[in-house]
């Protein structure tokens, strides 16, 4: 038989259930947010807060817990209420930072399932308070949290929520990480995404040179992420107006072309390129060329244009493509772009290469 304190304890606890049931929002206690807290276009009371900050700890709890099933829940219990039908954009907006403002935590585990979902979470909420979180990912020693980490810087510079401080900081930490990153599919995201804003050309263009001692001795490493920026840049300025064009960005993309078209005409006719990675060689001294044939047009050189590539790429003639490359060379170290020795040789290997 119960004593008197017990009972008197329970019919408390009872007694605050029933106060929390009736009083509380529907979050409290439960596995879903209801419609009226979604639609809701005020700010949150003291009590509503409280309600909705144990639904979100709720469901980081059920992403650190391990089981596939209850990830799942855990990670769209975090992005659907922001996509939900009715939603207000209050709500919406107390509601992801609240939860990118807790995501940071999940960083620091050693299970690597937490660490992968935070940043596909970042990625799909795209708020400032997530730029910690994203940074630390970036920095992770697994290629699966580095990628959705750089998908999710993407999301952040283009949502345009940042301000500029903030922005220069996240495009600093990709720049220096896309110099040495080994995984070919983390270096398109990370160039992709600092090429999310076209003020960063510049940015993308010193990634492009620093990042050329990582290939140099590695002919087996792809040039997919480099082809990448090279185009997108050459597609930007060629259909910008002429008179707008900075010609600080095209000398820059001419210089970088140069350096890659070279490399990689050196790399075939040494005859080390494996099969598999033939495609990404021939693509980037295809895109290369079109990038210094454009500047060339563009700055006005006296000089004769080489050769296109076309014809020594079709007949595997590597030696014809290493002489096309070094007379582009020699075309930018004369006027109009007047670089040196320094600026274009190609670098000694970098200390940190290794292929992916």
């Amino acid at each position: 038989m119960m004593s008197n304190r017990l009972l008197s304890t329970t019919a408390s606890l009872l007694l605050a259930g029933f106060v929390l049931m009736t009083n509380a929002p529907a979050a409290i206690g439960q596995d879903r947010l209801d419609a009226g807290t979604l639609a809701n276009e005020n700010f949150w009371t003291p009590t509503e807060r409280e309600a909705i900050e144990a639904y979100v700890d709720n469901k980081l709890s059920q992403i650190l817990n391990g089981d596939e099933a209850e990830v799942e829940r855990g990670r769209a219990g975090l992005l659907d209420p922001t996509r939900a039908p009715g939603v207000s954009d209050r709500f919406q907006s107390q509601f992801t930072e609240l939860v990118c403002g807790q995501l940071e935590p999940l960083l620091a585990v050693e299970a690597i399932k937490p660490r992968i979902n935070a940043m596909v979470i970042a990625d799909g909420l795209a708020h400032p308070r997530a730029l910690g979180a994203i940074r630390k990912g970036l920095g992770d020693p697994s290629v699966g949290v580095r990628y959705p980490a750089a998908r999710a810087s993407e999301s952040l510079l283009e949502g345009g929520q940042l301000n500029a401080a903030q922005e220069r900081e996240l495009i600093q930490s990709l720049e220096q990480l896309a110099v040495g990153e080994g995984e070919v599919h983390v270096v398109q995201a990370l160039i992709e995404a600092m090429l999310a804003d076209p003020d960063n050309n510049i940015d993308v263009l010193n990634v492009l040179n620093d990042r050329l001692a990582w290939h140099v001795g590695q002919a087996g490493a792809s040039f997919m992420a480099e082809s990448t920026a090279v185009q997108t840049i050459y597609s930007r300025l060629i259909t910008a107006n002429p008179t707008a064009r900075p010609n600080i960005e095209v000398r820059g993309l001419a210089r970088a072309s140069s350096r890659y078209f070279l490399l990689s005409a050196q790399q075939l006719a040494e005859g080390k390129v494996p099969d598999e990675r033939f495609d990404s060689h021939r693509e980037i001294i295809r895109r290369t060329a079109v990038a210094l044939e454009f500047a060339h047009e563009h700055v006005q050189s006296p000089q004769a244009a080489p050769p296109a590539p076309g014809r020594a790429l079709n007949a595997g003639d590597w030696d014809e493509l290493v002489r096309i490359g070094e007379s582009w060379m020699a075309i930018l170290k004369a006027g109009p772009f007047n670089y040196t020795d320094a600026d274009l040789i190609l670098p000694q290997p970098s200390a940190q290469a290794g292929l992916p």
